[in-house]
């Protein structure tokens, strides 16, 4: 006969190992072409240290590893728009004209103007 205490203890292992092998979509380890996959998941390691124990799926992309493209790699989608709505909060992410429209009173300037 098995006992409430032996079944709520089998019930919270079974939770925490369903929560172990649960994957986040959201998550990725990114192989860039001519890498390997320890390579990648090394360099993923090292700029994401939270995500350490996490099972997570591999991306292969065609393209390769440079310093422009391994932030959209590491990082969720949610995550690059909150710095990307931080930027824009600044003022900065404007074009040059956008930035200019303020300093002419809102009016569109030639730039012959003196």
């Amino acid at each position: 006969m098995v006992t409430a205490a032996q079944l709520a203890r089998l019930d919270a292992k079974l939770d925490s190992l369903a929560a172990a092998i649960e994957v986040d979509e959201r998550l990725r380890v990114a192989v860039f072409r001519d890498e390997t996959r320890e390579f990648a998941l090394a360099r993923h390691r090292e700029l994401r240290p939270d995500h350490a124990g996490r099972l997570v799926p591999w991306e292969y992309r065609s393209e390769k590893r440079c310093h422009m493209g391994e932030p959209f790699a590491v990082h969720s989608d949610a995550e690059i728009r909150a710095v990307i709505e931080r930027i824009e909060a600044k003022g900065r992410g404007k074009t040059v004209g956008e930035r200019m429209l303020p300093r002419t009173g809102g009016k569109p300037t030639s730039g012959l103007d003196h």
